[in-house]
């Protein structure tokens, strides 16, 4: 059975239950169209694709393309939660240490890598078995801008790490929005 997860203007997201994958339909603006054609960016599945090859090839976790075009990608399902979801619902500072430290080393690796990202959201990764995964990875970009955009990169994922310190501090006491971004950073100077 097929299920609509999303049903937007640019994007359509449905679930198989039967084969537990997900399908993800793109629309493109024409701006952004244009740059695909020109060759200044990728098309969205294509791009889905390489960024998920290079994770996997650099050890970072995450989901199975199954098959991809120019605007559609198919993806094998990562069963588990969000890691939104682990950090309010788990009430074992040991296990939400843990989890924040294999978000501050995915974080530092796809930094180095030069991949762009602007929403580094605890939405945006899964938990299963233990194991931290990213996903939604079609906003992600690696291309020759990335390593000026490093510094908006920063910016943005402490603003993020702090706004989620906020709504999180209320729900779980373990974290800490500065200490993580701090760690980040540190892990970003040591390894030049």
């Amino acid at each position: 059975m097929k299920k609509i997860i999303i049903n937007g203007l640019l994007r359509k997201v449905v679930y198989d239950t039967e084969s537990k994958t997900y399908t993800k339909t793109i629309k493109l603006k024409w701006k952004k169209k244009i740059k695909c054609i020109l060759g200044l960016r990728r098309y969205p599945g294509e791009n889905i694709k390489y960024i998920a090859d290079l994770f996997h090839r650099n050890k970072i976790k995450t989901f199975e393309v199954l098959e991809y075009s120019k605007y559609m990608v198919v993806t094998k399902e990562i069963e588990g939660r969000s890691l939104m979801d682990e950090i309010i619902n788990n009430n074992d500072k040991e296990n939400v240490d843990i989890l924040i430290n294999k978000y501050i080393e995915m974080v530092t690796k796809i930094i180095e890598l030069g991949v762009y990202f602007g929403d580094f959201n605890f939405s945006n990764f899964i938990v299963s078995n233990g194991e931290l995964y990213a996903i939604d990875l079609e906003d992600y970009r690696k291309d020759f801008l990335t390593k000026f955009r490093r510094k908006s990169i920063m910016k943005r994922l402490k603003r993020q790490l702090l706004e989620k310190e906020k709504i999180l501090e209320k729900m779980n006491e373990y974290f800490n929005g500065e200490k993580v971004y701090k760690q980040i950073e540190n892990n970003i100077r040591k390894n030049k």
